[in-house]
């Protein structure tokens, strides 16, 4: 099976040749990733701010494709000092795959999280959505293949069943479920704008519990 292969050193797509009957493994330069959008893409060790190093040269392609404003993010991920603490709950980053049945239809999600660990023993997972660029920029980014769908139940005595399956991302998938997520509260300045109003908003609310104590 033909795939793209992306590590923080180099870009490899492996093919299969029809004239020589095997695989072949050429190198790939980041422009050349334009012509794999829609190749299964594999990814070793690969942090995300190599994947912001990637695309830098063709920013302006990479969000018209993507139908996103990305350029204030990779502003903030190269430009920018970063201020926050360094994410060191984080485990690592991941795209993965949401599934909803219903009525006999899949909806399908492409998302992405941060896999962290807390006193469970399966860890806890963390959205991403409000951090700066910049303080994940080192964490290194998995992809979750595996899935499963949730069966709503025919009658009220039913139970639900699990379905489990695997399905590769294309490098065009992989890239939208990273870019929506960090785009969904718009650019840096909005998103952190959002956060605030979010802490004054819990701040209020912890301020008028007080006085209801008293």
């Amino acid at each position: 099976m033909d795939k793209l292969i992306i590590s923080n050193n180099k870009i490899f797509f492996k093919f299969w040749s029809m004239d020589k009957k095997k695989h072949m493994i050429v190198e790939i330069t980041p422009a050349g990733l334009l012509d794999h959008l829609w190749d299964d893409v594999q990814v070793n060790k690969i942090t995300l701010r190599r994947i912001f190093e990637i695309m830098r040269p063709n920013i302006r392609l990479w969000g018209l494709i993507l139908n996103e404003n990305i350029e204030p993010l990779f502003s903030e991920m190269f430009d920018k000092k970063c201020k926050c603490k360094n994410k060191e709950n984080l485990k690592y980053l991941e795209v993965y795959r949401e599934v909803e049945y219903e009525h006999g239809e899949c909806m399908e999600f492409h998302s992405f999280h941060a896999y962290g660990q807390d006193t469970h023993e399966t860890g806890a997972y963390y959205s991403v959505g409000l951090s700066p660029i910049n303080s994940i920029g080192e964490i290194e980014i998995k992809i979750d293949t595996e899935f499963k769908i949730c069966e709503a139940p025919s009658g009220t005595d039913s139970k639900y069943k699990w379905k489990f399956g695997s399905k590769n991302f294309t490098l065009l998938e992989f890239l939208k479920a990273i870019f929506w997520e960090l785009c969904f509260y718009g650019n840096p300045e909005e998103r952190d704008k959002f956060y605030n109003n979010i802490i004054e908003e819990c701040n209020k609310i912890k301020e008028e519990e007080l006085i209801n104590k008293i």
